[in-house]
């Protein structure tokens, strides 16, 4: 009896640990995806030269914060993105965006990026809404 009460035991165990990834990952899946192609840009919008706010083809807005000022995205109004790896901007990867500036084309670091939810993109600043 104490034999098959443990077998039962070390089985509900086991299948206890099995499960918990899974639920893990069921509520990753629900957070919004924090990367974005640059070719599916159809806008970008910058009131400062540290952050972005880039609107793609599918509507979702992705805020792009930078290491630094990038000096030329507010004068010059030109910028594209350079990811390290990959075909995509991920938050947690490294990546720049090119601007240009009076001295030729400068390269700056991505700190982060983050998808805003629609209420967030609907209450960005005209200057800032992509």
């Amino acid at each position: 009896m104490q034999r098959t009460f443990l077998v039962l035991a070390v089985s509900v165990a086991a299948l206890a640990s099995f499960m918990t990834p899974t639920v893990e990952a069921a509520s990753k899946k629900t957070e919004p995806a924090q990367c974005f192609r640059p070719a599916r840009m159809v806008n970008w919008m910058s009131d400062d030269d540290r952050t972005l706010y880039v609107k793609l083809n599918t509507g979702a807005v992705f805020q792009v914060d930078l290491a630094n000022d990038c000096p030329g995205l507010t004068t010059y109004r030109t910028m594209s993105f350079n990811p390290d790896f990959g075909e995509q901007i991920c938050n947690g990867r490294a990546g720049r965006v090119i601007s240009r500036s009076g001295a030729g084309p400068l390269a700056c670091e991505i700190k982060s990026v983050r998808a805003l939810t629609k209420d967030e993109a609907k209450a960005l600043p005209d200057k800032q809404r992509p």
